[in-house]
């Protein structure tokens, strides 16, 4: 998807990544019925599933040992940029599994499977509704934060976010260990309080870090 974003201050061009996976997301989970179907986001530009530790599609590699679930990838994002006259040129990459159930799983296994718990009968999604249901959603969302930014959405990222208050260590810092407290909505960081130093914060860029969530290790890509 190509957009062209004005250079506002209210709303930052670096809060366009999360909000696009967040539309992702929400696009499935606010269909009426499918408020269960296990969608999660990972920062910072990652789209993941959360499995039964049962489920023998899930790699092993992507288990949280914070939860009962095993998380796996099921997208992810990339968003490149270019600035010109007061204007960002935007062009949005989104790949998300809908149908095809390996090497992780689908959208559409995870609705066969809430159906199989619950009961329901929720119907799959076909690759062309859900392009349109996640373009509806994105515009939907977009309009908004051209109006206030990024704030009134925090509540509802971080409902479908893996990391509250998630233990970490920060490679970079001496294998210092954290814990994460937020994303900062103008600036697009996240925000680490360190439990080795208290009081001590840290600021980490989305573009620079790489979150093994496993290890739960944030370090500088190479």
């Amino acid at each position: 998807m190509l957009l062209r974003h004005p250079n506002l201050k209210q709303a930052p061009v670096v809060m366009l990544q999360y909000l696009i996976a967040l539309a992702v997301v929400e696009s499935i989970k606010s269909q009426p019925g499918y408020e269960g179907i296990p969608l999660r986001l990972k920062w910072p530009n990652d789209l993941y599933a959360a499995l039964p530790p049962s489920d023998t599609n899930a790699d092993s590699s992507d288990n949280s040992d914070s939860s009962d679930a095993c998380f796996v990838k099921i997208g992810g994002v990339l968003v490149s940029s270019s600035f010109k006259a007061n204007e960002f040129t935007l062009l949005f990459g989104c790949g998300v599994n809908v149908s095809n159930a390996l090497p992780t799983t689908s959208i559409n296994k995870l609705i066969h499977q809430h159906n199989l718990r619950t009961g329901s009968r929720l119907e799959a999604i076909s690759m062309e509704k859900a392009l349109a249901l996640i373009t509806a959603k994105f515009e939907e969302f977009y309009r908004q934060f051209l109006l206030r930014g990024f704030e009134p959405f925090l509540k509802l990222y971080y409902q479908n976010w893996l990391h509250t208050g998630q233990a970490v260590t920060l490679a970079d810092q001496g294998r210092e260990r954290a814990k994460v407290t937020g994303l900062c909505p103008a600036a697009g960081l996240l925000q680490v309080r360190s439990t080795d130093n208290p009081g001590r914060t840290y600021n980490l860029q989305p573009d620079g870090n790489s979150f093994d969530m496993l290890q739960g290790l944030i370090s500088r890509k190479a």
